[in-house]
């Protein structure tokens, strides 16, 4: 039986940015912080086969595919391999059992996916060691039932990626990454409008010298565009291996133009729902928005980790709820 990674080792993660003016990035205070009650429902027992899955495995991500209405989870297994799990849309179907899966070590003894954002069936993951080592960032791409490594040469980057934000916007391709400690933002853009790998980097730089204020951990990113509206959005959760009343959810609007790439911070929630039979709070790890309009986003969480039960390795629940906002 494999050896299960402590999970406390993945408690620190990512810094909530408030921001001064530095360079051509800046970051502008929130105006509006709410505390909230969600309509959470709990989605029992996510299950992966032996076959696919034999030792207990920490999540790390979730995502949400629009093309082919699936599910994507990220997790660090205790046999030191990154595993990339895939589902049926598990809020429709009776079936909760995943379908697919691929691995990646990354010639790692202990290798460490980042969460996941899924565009148009492809999506990015960042391979690392620990907290104090660089990140190779593969690309995979969802066919039919199937999860497939893209034979695209891996992005290198010189610290730990723990989450990454992907999506297409103005006709590119953008990823956002932030490193565990929240010292480093990393940008990223397609260099051609087809997706074939060629990504530039925009930007990269230290968060520390330019938060003011209190700052927050970060497990999670999503990045999208507001419906019926020019405005990019950036969605960042964080929560707590020990305290349930730790949910929260920050939200910036992007400008990603050649000349000044800004982010000016706009909403700050603090969600009062509680996870059920652990100590980690519902935004612990793997937060995702799957749907949303102007009003309404509806948010998937999966603080639970896969661990064995009998034949089978179960995440207890997985959490749907829907979120009022003003945007």
């Amino acid at each position: 039986m494999c050896v299960y990674a402590c999970e406390h080792i993945f408690m620190d993660r990512f810094f909530v940015f408030l921001g001064l003016i530095l360079g051509n990035l800046y970051f502008v205070n929130a105006q509006n912080t709410k505390t909230e009650l969600v309509n959470f429902s709990n989605i029992n027992g996510l299950t992966v086969g032996k076959d696919f899955l034999d030792c207990n495995c920490h999540t790390q991500g979730i995502a949400w595919d629009d093309a082919s209405h699936k599910f994507a989870v990220s997790c660090q297994g205790g046999d030191g391999k990154a595993y990339l799990l895939l589902f049926d849309d598990v809020l429709n179907s009776q079936s909760k059992k995943a379908i697919a899966v691929a691995t990646n070590d990354a010639n790692r003894k202990m290798s460490h996916p980042s969460s996941i954002q899924i565009c148009e069936g492809v999506f990015p993951v960042a391979i690392s060691l620990d907290k104090t080592d660089s990140s190779f960032v593969y690309f995979y791409e969802i066919s039919d039932d199937s999860l497939n490594k893209i034979a695209w040469s891996p992005i290198e980057f010189e610290r730990h990626i723990g989450a990454l934000a992907f999506d297409k916007i103005d006709g590119y391709y953008w990823m956002i990454g932030m490193t565990w400690d929240a010292k480093d933002v990393i940008i990223w853009r397609s260099k051609n409008q087809d997706l074939d790998g060629e990504f530039e980097l925009k930007f990269k730089g230290n968060l520390q010298s330019i938060c003011g204020g209190k700052t927050k951990k970060y497990n999670s990113l999503w990045l999208g565009q507001i419906p019926d509206s020019d405005d990019i959005c950036l969605m960042a959760s964080s929560g707590s291996f020990f305290n349930k009343r730790k949910n929260h959810l920050d939200f910036w609007k992007l400008n990603l133009s050649e000349q000044k790439i800004s982010f000016q911070k706009t909403k700050h929630f603090k969600i009062k729902n509680r996870s059920s039979k652990t100590s980690k709070s519902m935004f612990y790890e793997g937060v995702t928005i799957k749907d949303l309009d102007s009003k309404n986003l509806n948010i998937i969480a999966t603080p639970h980790d896969f661990k064995k039960r009998e034949l089978l390795y179960e995440m207890k629940f997985l959490y749907n709820g829907i979120l009022e906002i003003d945007f």
